[in-house]
């Protein structure tokens, strides 16, 4: 994923929290903050509590998984 981003890819993970109905998209740099800290002796996981709200997946009547509005929020937000 690293390698990905590097050629200016965007490397994310959907994640499904089924007993919420709910989805998060998380951004590669969040995954690395995340991974970064376990590997310096820290956490080893994220609580749900820690996730960006800005990154959860609106329901949108018809739409699974409405991922590119906040797909283009992070690309946006790379600017």
């Amino acid at each position: 994923m690293k390698a990905f981003e590097k050629q200016e890819g965007v490397a994310f993970i959907l994640i499904s929290f089924t007993h919420r109905d709910e989805f998060y998209y998380l951004r590669f740099a969040e995954l690395m903050k995340y991974w970064e800290r376990s590997q310096e002796g820290g956490r080893k996981s994220f609580r749900y509590e820690e996730l960006d709200e800005d990154y959860f997946l609106p329901k949108i009547s018809g739409i699974l998984v409405p991922y590119l509005n906040i797909l283009q929020k992070d690309l946006a937000s790379r600017d």
